[in-house]
């Protein structure tokens, strides 16, 4: 993928180098010595992506950064940010400027080629996909930039949540096709699960569906993941979007639990839904993963108006704070889960999500408010009289004392 790539330094032998190794791509190379040169260059050559010394004789890169990043021509402008200073809270201002990567010098040109055409394949799938399927229920997709960023752990007790918040039929799908376990959250079994679908997108119908359901005691359907890896198959999103279809005939909500790796699969249950949780954690690289994530759903068409960003296992005591978190991702966190690793891991060891097993704790308070938040525009939500955590713990009829 050819670009036309804005190379701003005022190192002379590091820009030759830099630019020798991106013409060898076929790239398009424009040099600037100075933060306001940079500026002119940007605003009269439109680069496609931008190269961005912090320490420069005028205006330092952290400056333009944010004066480009405050024009809508510039709003999703690659940029990689290069410093020699490796301090995290140089990074961190870095990334609060509007960077998406950041490269400490000396620069290894093998790592920057890797990254400028990472960056340049993310802003090129501009081409909106298909519209989502006519349904009478909703989609929401819990989604996040890593492995153990809790996924499963909002996913479960988000749905069970939501059974106490709307009079609605609920449904829970295991969409980590290769290492699933909403099966141990839920302690459910069920010999069919959601490859049995994929197999059948053809034949689907509600006969079918209902072969494949477990059914959680809250009154939760749960379609599960592959059970063995050698069940796995190559899958279209066109299939993906046949099975959310015949799914969403029968419930009003769809909580779909994805995987850390954005697969055909992950991607176009990003695309099609109507609410999109995004998880995120107080660490550098979480955040700019987050930020990715984001830029890949916008250049599929989503305007992110249906993104709800929650702080998982949060501390107040975390160096990257939440103010920090939203300055990186331009997005405000709608709700914030505080950190309780005990809590978590008891809830999970047994297959019964915190909602049930600990109603009064905080972490149940903030799965309620984001409850609360997905389900904002319905017609059919509870009002408990007793309030929130009387809500929560009349599930299965347990006590909240």
């Amino acid at each position: 993928m050819k670009a036309k790539i804005l190379i701003v330094d005022d190192e002379p032998y590091l820009v030759r180098l830099m630019e020798y190794a991106l013409k060898a791509e076929g790239h398009e190379i424009i040099t600037a010595g100075t933060g306001t040169d940079a500026i002119k260059k940007a605003e009269t050559e439109k680069p496609d992506l931008l190269i961005l010394d912090v320490m420069l004789p005028d205006l330092n890169g952290i400056e333009v950064a944010q004066y480009l990043r405050a024009k809508p021509e510039f709003v999703h402008l690659p940029i990689i940010m290069l410093s020699a200073l490796a301090q995290v809270t140089d990074k961190i201002e870095g990334l609060k400027a509007g960077a998406d990567e950041y490269l400490t010098k000396p620069v290894d040109l093998r790592e920057m080629v890797v990254r400028v055409t990472m960056l340049l394949e993310r802003r090129a799938l501009t081409q909106p996909k298909a519209a989502p399927p006519a349904s009478r229920g909703k989609i929401i997709t819990v989604c996040g930039p890593k492995g153990g960023i809790g996924r499963t752990f909002t996913a479960t007790n988000l749905a069970l949540a939501l059974t106490k918040t709307v009079s609605r039929k609920i449904m829970l799908l295991d969409g980590n096709r290769q290492l699933g376990d909403i099966d141990l959250a839920l302690n459910l079994r069920q010999t069919r699960t959601l490859a049995d679908l994929l197999a059948r997108v053809d034949r689907l119908d509600a006969e079918l569906v209902r072969t494949v359901m477990a059914t959680h005691s809250a009154g939760v359907d749960v379609i599960l993941a592959p059970a063995h890896l050698a069940d796995l198959q190559p899958v279209q999103p066109a299939a993906v979007r046949k099975v959310a279809s015949a799914l969403l005939d029968m419930c009003d909500y769809l909580i779909v639990d994805t995987q850390a790796v954005i697969d055909d699969f992950t991607e176009t249950f990003i695309n099609i839904a109507d609410v999109i949780v995004l998880l995120v954690q107080a660490e550098i690289s979480t955040c700019r993963n987050a930020k990715l994530l984001m830029e890949l759903a916008r250049s599929d068409g989503q305007t992110l108006d249906n993104l709800i960003v929650v702080l998982n296992q949060f501390n107040p005591s975390d160096e990257l704070q939440p103010a920090d978190i939203e300055k990186i991702l331009y997005q405000k966190i709608a709700v914030k889960v505080p950190a309780n690793h005990e809590l978590v891991q008891y809830s999970l060891n047994r297959g019964v999500p915190v909602v049930v097993s600990h109603p009064k704790q905080n972490v149940t308070r903030a799965i309620f408010q984001l409850a609360d938040l997905v389900a904002s525009n319905d017609d059919k939500r509870i009002a408990p009289a007793g309030g929130l955590f009387e809500a929560a713990g009349s599930l299965f009829g347990r006590r909240t004392s």
